[in-house]
């Protein structure tokens, strides 16, 4: 008997403290099930921050996995601060995913600062008054771009333009010596569609707003 109550006392010490979590897990609306319960538990993952954050995800129709969210817990980020991140963000008209916001938590942002700034408009403007062909055809090149941060790229106080016009200049001239000529309206549809496309702009952490490229050419 003496050994059944010291089993029974050892038993109530390791599951009450899951019980409770169970308690005010149902308290906030969190739908877990006991064997996800019990494997949180063991895993030390059952502490209030996850469980707020399964009852907003769950309460805000984000249908999370519960697994996703203690794995963002477990590498040391903030899953409800995530959650409350997503639903700023939709409140604003941004759509995000979980992955980005949660990328963005690990790397330490400020996540309600880095919504903001997607709002902002970031503008590239310059001109080129000389570049050439493969045709040794020379023309005037005129840039102007408007752009919005890509949540969970570089901050615009990091962007260096002065990069970023070089970068474009070199990617121009490599074109440039790399193609046949072709029509002026054509070529700048080209660059504007094609060369300096969303995807060049996204490798930048930037999205593409407006573009105007144009290449004239200079007539000796």
């Amino acid at each position: 008997m003496i050994e059944i109550f010291i089993v029974s006392i050892i038993i109530a010490l390791i599951f009450t403290p899951t019980i409770f979590k169970f308690i005010q897990a149902i308290r906030m609306g969190a739908k877990i099930s006991f064997e996800r319960g019990m494997g949180m538990s063991f895993r030390k993952t059952f502490k209030m921050e996850l469980i707020k954050a399964i009852a907003l995800s769950q309460k805000l129709n984000y249908n999370i996995d519960l697994y996703i969210l203690e794995a963002h817990f477990l590498a040391g980020g903030s899953p409800l601060r995530c959650v409350e991140a997503l639903e700023y963000a939709k409140q604003k008209g941004i759509h995000l995913e979980f992955s980005l916001v949660a990328g963005a938590d690990l790397a330490g942002k400020d996540l309600i600062d880095a919504i903001n700034k997607t709002k902002e408009i970031f503008k590239l403007e310059f001109s080129e008054s000389r570049i050439q062909d493969s045709k040794l055809n020379f023309f005037k090149f005129e840039f102007k771009g408007e752009y919005k941060l890509n949540f969970g790229g570089v901050c615009f106080a990091t962007i260096d333009k002065k990069q970023l016009i070089k970068e474009v200049k070199e990617k121009l001239t490599k074109y440039l010596e790399n193609s046949e000529p072709i029509g002026n309206s054509r070529i700048n549809k080209i660059l504007s569609e094609v060369i300096f496309d969303d995807k060049y702009w996204e490798s930048k952490g930037l999205i593409l707003v407006n573009q105007e490229v144009t290449l004239q050419p200079i007539k000796d």
